[in-house]
């Protein structure tokens, strides 16, 4: 199922939330979960982000940090007049592009989140340019609607109607919303606007600040770069008590601290509470009869916001955790706070190779059992000195495959999970899910191991302990990898870009070969030889190590030149181990999967985290 798509296009930065049937991600830029909104426009390519803000200094004419300051119309870039239409569709077209290879597929459902005061021709101007970007747009989200949506714990226990909530989002400006409930849902009272209530005009103070108001003398270009240094500082403040800022011209460093910086937003977020004060005066309430207040938007991550604002509003305010994100997170939310559908099960061919381990890890088990030879007696009627000679390896291998299945099926029960547990799924964060998926697999292949040697071990009247050591130590490493690979992938702010069932895919190659290749040395080793191979003993011995070795190659490297490479050396090696046996060679292979278990977390340990 393609994901849906909700973005939350701002002055500043762009935000934008991956959503699948009860659960969301935030989309990431460049390992950051924002994407600056400014662009570059030079010779008819528009730069976006990041890249705009590199071209800012040098090439001044032709940067706009924020191209939705500019109204819906024209703006004069370089002296040539500009659609903003089109620096806007750039800005969209890159998340758009970032979107399709984080969900591995076409988005054809996006939700767009507004502002409560934008009116029907900035719908229409933004979904055309939606359009434009190759966004199928199929609604328009009020992000203080969004946002009282999301407060309620459960949609199965609607607030009261007649239950009001005060939004106060806190951007570049400031917007102040009341909403109440009705019989259709959250909807607007009143709301007002004030651009000077906001992060622009704290970066402002702040910039006064760490220049002493000597800004006169420096270029555009230089003034683009302090601004950008300038609210760098501002959001390493969130976690430090003090920053450098660099400032152009030669000029020495100054020094930012947390006091500073509270103390410059102070007049705007008072301001904002007062705005705020004027919104429910405009709808016929008092603050007292207000059911919550929200505060979100990224200025309301100075520290201190949620105790300046309530002193001047006169009642307690919640601040949203992330607040930056939380006009798109609670978008996603309102979606996926419904009871999920069927597990959808992966496609056939999917299917088929994740049943290539289990059939291969039967077979070995079953010529395990049956190739055993009892000495001194029978399991039914064992005599004074009664052993078992069998090829443990082969239920070592066996085990290993066991567990191979389970690994590859850690997507689906993840799923299973969530789908059991819906209210699991409205938190947030789906790295969660998948890791507690990989932990059930985890926890199933070694179960799935054990009954196998208990099974043995009633079948040859041996002791548990005996058929346990050969069936759960050399999964020790394996189980150990892939619970570290649940912690990695605990924190991930998305999903490997090519999904985790082609992450968690297990080379049939490796499979087909160690099956064969244990087989054959078992053969070799402990017999008996079908009679049509007789005087074939000692070329299927050979053949058995070599094909571990492949199946060592084809687990651990990808790349068919690698595998070539890495098969011949590793071939020699198994070659000569199984020469006592297939039990040393079982124990490599677990090694080489466990080998491949952590090699997939440290692929995706390299994902950045928000």
């Amino acid at each position: 199922m393609n994901p849906q798509l909700t973005i939350d296009y701002g002055a500043v930065a762009t935000r934008a939330v991956l959503v699948w049937p009860g659960r969301w991600i935030p989309l990431a830029f460049d390992g950051q979960v924002e994407l600056s909104s400014a662009v570059h426009l030079a010779d008819g390519h528009i730069l976006v982000g990041s890249r705009a803000w590199q071209y800012a200094e040098h090439d001044p004419d032709g940067f706009v940090a924020s191209p939705l300051h500019a109204g819906t119309g024209q703006i004069h870039v370089r002296g040539t007049a500009v659609e903003v239409a089109d620096l806007v569709a750039a800005t969209l077209r890159h998340v758009r592009t970032e979107a399709v290879q984080a969900a591995g597929g076409h988005i054809d459902d996006v939700r767009l989140v507004v502002p409560a005061g934008w009116g029907p021709r900035r719908h229409t101007w933004l979904r055309h340019i939606c359009h434009t970007a190759g966004l199928p747009v199929t609604h328009l989200v009020t992000t203080p609607v969004a946002v009282a949506r999301a407060a309620v714990p459960a949609p199965q226990s609607p607030p009261t109607p007649g239950a009001t909530a005060l939004v106060i989002d806190v951007g570049s400006g400031c917007e102040a919303t009341v909403v109440t409930y009705g019989l259709e849902g959250w909807e607007v009272l009143s709301t007002l606007t004030d651009p000077d209530a906001g992060g622009d005009r704290i970066d402002a103070a702040l910039t006064t600040a760490v220049t002493k108001a000597q800004t006169g003398h420096l270029t555009a270009g230089q003034q683009w770069t302090l601004l950008a240094a300038v609210r760098a500082a501002k959001q390493a403040l969130t976690g430090q008590a003090a920053v450098t800022v660099p400032l152009p011209a030669a000029r020495p460093a100054a020094v930012l601290t947390l006091a500073g910086l509270q103390q410059a937003a102070q007049p705007a977020l008072e301001q904002a509470a007062a705005l705020a004060a004027t919104a429910v005066a405009n709808a016929d309430l008092t603050v007292e009869q207000i059911g919550a207040v929200h505060v979100i938007g990224a200025a309301a991550a100075t520290p201190g916001t949620d105790a300046t604002i309530a002193a001047k509003l006169g009642r307690p305010v919640q601040l949203a955790p992330y607040p930056g994100m939380t006009a798109a997170i609670c978008a996603a939310e309102s979606t996926t706070q419904s009871v999920p559908g069927p597990v959808a099960l992966p496609p056939l061919r999917r299917l088929l190779g994740m049943a290539v381990p289990a059939v291969a890890a039967l077979l070995l088990y079953a010529h395990f059992l049956l190739t055993a030879d009892f000495n001194n007696g029978t399991p039914q009627r064992p005599r004074p000195g009664y052993y078992v000679l069998a090829n443990w390896g082969e239920l070592t291998v066996a085990c290993v495959l066991i567990c191979v299945t389970a690994l590859q099926a850690a997507a689906i029960l993840a799923a299973l999970l969530v789908h059991q547990n819906p209210a699991s799924g409205s938190a947030g964060q789906p790295p969660s899910r998948i890791a507690g998926g990989l932990l059930a697999a985890a926890g199933i292949g070694a179960a799935l191991a054990g009954l196998l040697a208990i099974t043995a071990a009633e079948f040859f009247a041996q002791p548990i302990a005996d058929l346990m050591r050969w069936a759960l130590l050399p999964l020790l490493p394996l189980l150990t990898a892939a619970i570290a690979l649940a912690a990695v992938s605990h924190r991930l702010p998305q999903p490997p870009a090519s999904g985790w069932d082609s992450m968690l895919a297990f080379p049939a190659l490796s499979v087909v070969t160690a099956t064969a290749g244990i087989a054959g040395i078992a053969l070799w080793w402990h017999g008996p030889v079908p009679a049509a191979l007789n005087g074939w003993a000692d070329i299927l011995g050979t053949a058995g190590g070599l094909l571990t070795g492949v199946a060592v190659a084809a687990a651990l490297v990808r790349h068919p030149a690698g595998r070539v490479v890495l098969a011949v050396l590793v071939g020699f090696c198994t070659l000569i181990l199984s020469r006592s046996g297939p039990d040393t060679v079982a124990v490599v292979y677990a090694l080489s999967v466990a080998a491949w278990c952590g090699i997939r977390g440290w692929t995706v340990g390299r994902i950045p985290s928000p």
